[in-house]
């Protein structure tokens, strides 16, 4: 009776694990070389709520104003300085 209890317990534990599972990045959502990517800064985040998540949950950033903004440009690491390319070239 114990170990059915405890085999239960573990399916439980084990099929919520699975319930939370985290957002995936992989290589097609990173930048490209010579992508320009535009980056907005806000330091106010009054309007979003980052624990509103869940199964094909979209967060919806329209409503967030930023208070700067600039671009940056991804290049090759073989442009970057020596030092910098060898410790990052992983």
């Amino acid at each position: 009776m114990k170990v059915k209890k405890l085999l239960l317990a573990s399916v439980l534990i084990l099929g919520l694990y699975r319930v939370t599972a985290q957002i995936t990045i992989t290589n097609a959502d990173m930048p490209n070389l010579n992508d320009n990517i535009l980056i907005s800064v806000n330091t106010s985040l009054a309007n979003f709520h980052p624990d509103s998540t869940g199964a094909n949950y979209t967060w919806d950033y329209s409503k967030l104003i930023p208070d700067s903004q600039r671009y940056v440009n991804f290049v090759s690491a073989a442009t970057t300085p020596y030092p910098f390319f060898i410790g990052n070239s992983t």
